[in-house]
């Protein structure tokens, strides 16, 4: 008997990643932590400013002189680190995309020339046409897997450390004060913003049924 065939993810995430190229799920992996240490070590810049900027109302010059050195060094260590995380993290993602467009490309001219010769003779099909898809179209697909995934974990990241170092080295009360403020008007946005693109993307359909 035959073994039965595996289910294909019906997700369009699940089904791009598993057309991921041998080593590309390693890459995903180093990129999403580089995103991390990247997403981590912008609070801590930022953090890190703010400290140096304070330093200039100490009324002491020697302490100012040892606080600029230090809160300077620490300031050029994370900068350098954020660049060279940064680079990794988009070398890493780009790499695994690039491979994913090329087997989106490969698979994508295999399925069209198994076509029958009608299926060209719709303008939507023309030689231009199939060439804007293969050249550029297949390319846009990457971003649902790199570029999400990238600004998801140094969304994450920033919301995390952040909130940490605001009861790390803030009043927990202000905190909590400024958490509980903010929860009801970030609702409020990403409702309205889910509201007006459904009714952009209503307009837009509407328009297009109009031009058929």
């Amino acid at each position: 008997e035959e073994a039965p065939a595996e289910p294909k993810p019906t997700n369009v995430v699940s089904r791009l990643f598993a057309m991921r190229s041998t080593g590309d799920g390693l890459l995903y992996v180093l990129g999403t932590l580089f995103a991390a240490v990247s997403g981590a070590t912008s609070i801590f810049t930022s953090y890190v400013f703010t400290k140096l900027i304070g330093i200039f109302f100490n009324p002491d010059p020697d302490e100012i002189q040892q606080q600029t050195l230090l809160y300077g060094s620490l300031q050029l260590a994370l900068s350098t680190l954020m660049v060279v995380s940064s680079t990794l993290e988009t070398a890493c993602f780009g790499t695994a995309g690039e491979h994913l467009t090329r087997t989106l490309r490969a698979r994508s001219m295999r399925s069209l020339l198994r076509q029958e010769i009608a299926f060209f003779d719709d303008d939507a099909n023309s030689a231009g046409e199939l060439t804007s898809f293969l050249g550029a179209n297949v390319a846009l697909v990457q971003s649902l897997l790199g570029e999400r995934l990238n600004t998801f974990v140094k969304a994450v990241m920033l919301l995390a450390v952040g909130i940490g170092l605001m009861f790390a080295v803030g009043f927990w009360e202000v905190t909590l004060m400024i958490l509980f403020a903010a929860l009801p008007l970030l609702v409020m946005i990403y409702a309205t913003l889910f509201v007006v693109l459904g009714l952009a993307k209503g307009a837009k359909a509407k328009g297009k049924r109009e031009a058929v």
